[in-house]
């Protein structure tokens, strides 16, 4: 979503503010996937049929990001 509002100052100038928003509901972020509670003293050879590993997680959040603009314009 995008909202502006101009106003001319005068017939040269032109003042403008804008605002954007944009939402995105059930969004998987890489960095909230990785699960660090395994242990981390298990040496580099470990047993591969350990199930001290980490486990895919499969959180998901919403992700929002709005910004603010302002625009100073002049006509020639």
């Amino acid at each position: 979503m995008q909202v502006k509002l101009g106003y001319d100052v005068s017939p040269s100038m032109r003042l403008t503010v804008g605002y954007d928003f944009i939402y995105y509901s059930s969004v998987l972020r890489p960095t909230d996937q990785n699960d660090r509670s395994f242990s981390k003293g298990l040496p580099f050879g470990q047993d591969t049929s350990s199930t001290d590993g980490p486990v895919r997680k499969m959180k998901i959040t919403d992700f929002y990001a709005y910004g603010l603009n302002v625009e100073v314009s002049f006509r020639f």
